[in-house]
């Protein structure tokens, strides 16, 4: 009875570790089987964040492409608001100098004619001026022709620069 125990016993032992093996081994299939699911899982993660994230920067860029255009009219606006006062004002200063410039050289060829029309003085002792003209022509010093014509030096200095001013 003993050894039919001891058999039993075996054989029940047997059976349980056969049911354990076979469990042990199911599990096993199981774990593998979930292994792959979340290997393909994160490989599907992995492809759809790198689809997202290239969605994303098209858009970014597209986004940015809009804001930039958007910004260029806008500064393009801005400019063309301040630029058009400055550009009257510059052609308000052109014209005032053009009138300016135009008043300016009828008044230079008024003086002009004046100066024309009027009569150069004599010297004060009613000495020739053609006469102090040639003689310093001649290459006489003003010396000697302030002493040949009894005249003052100054007097002959002032007949030669009226003579220069009527050239």
């Amino acid at each position: 009875m003993n050894s039919i125990v001891i058999i039993a016993f075996g054989v029940i032992l047997l059976v349980v570790m056969l049911y354990i093996y076979i469990k042990d081994a199911e599990n096993s299939r199981q774990i593998s089987s979930v292994a792959s699911a979340i290997d393909q899982l994160q490989q599907e993660l992995h492809k759809n964040r790198k689809s997202f994230e290239s969605r994303l920067a098209q858009r970014l860029d597209e986004e940015a492409e809009k804001h930039e255009a958007h910004l260029q009219r806008e500064l393009n606006t801005q400019f063309k608001d301040m630029a058009e006062p400055i550009a009257q004002m510059i052609e308000e200063l052109q014209n005032r100098y053009d009138h300016s410039k135009v008043e300016i050289e009828m008044r230079i060829s008024s003086i002009e004619d004046g100066l024309k029309n009027l009569t150069m003085p004599m010297s004060s002792n009613m000495v020739d001026d053609n006469k102090i003209i040639a003689m310093f022509q001649q290459g006489i010093p003003t010396d000697i022709i302030s002493k040949d014509l009894r005249i003052s030096k100054h007097e002959v200095e002032f007949a030669l620069k009226l003579a220069k001013l009527r050239e």
